[in-house]
């Protein structure tokens, strides 16, 4: 399992085995119980890439977004400094 989240959209993505490299989603679920903010993504065949989590600020802990967020990704107290 790998886990990444984006700072800037406040989205992860937890990811079934290893993330791919490039991942082919030929399926999403958005179950309205969970108020279209976590989704289920499906390959081609079906089988569970991951799971999407909207507002993940939201759902999941500070320590876990910390320690998972994209090297990439411009932290939001960032964009507002001069």
């Amino acid at each position: 399992m790998d886990i990444e989240y984006d700072s800037e959209t406040d989205a992860a993505f937890i990811w079934v085995g290893m993330r791919p490299d490039s991942p082919v989603i030929k399926g999403e679920l958005w179950p309205d119980e969970l108020k279209g903010h976590i989704g289920l993504l499906f390959d081609g065949e079906n089988r569970l890439l991951g799971v999407e989590v909207l507002f993940a600020s939201a759902y999941l802990p500070e320590d876990v977004l910390k320690e998972h967020t994209r090297p990439d990704a411009v932290p939001k107290a960032a964009t507002n400094q001069s």
